[in-house]
């Protein structure tokens, strides 16, 4: 797969070591408008055991207020 080839990598596997990719989903429960995808240098640090089961659901927010804005954007410029 090209995602294993990519995070195998020396380069990358040093630099990437946990990394995540959250829908961008608006509040009017649309097909998601995108990704956010987050890494860190640090191992199992967004999947691993141990971490707060909350970390997901807490980004939900997050995410439905920048699907939002998307939206109302895409609208706008839509009408110009």
């Amino acid at each position: 797969m090209q995602i294993d080839q990519y995070f195998g990598q020396d380069a990358v596997s040093k630099v990437i070591r946990s990394f995540a990719s959250i829908p961008i989903k608006s509040s009017l429960g649309s097909t998601p408008v995108g990704v956010v995808n987050l890494h860190s240098n640090g191992f199992d640090m967004l999947t691993g055991v141990g971490v707060p089961s909350q970390f997901f659901p807490l980004t939900e927010p997050f995410t439905t207020l920048l699907a939002d804005a998307l939206l109302r954007l895409l609208k706008f410029d839509r009408k110009s």
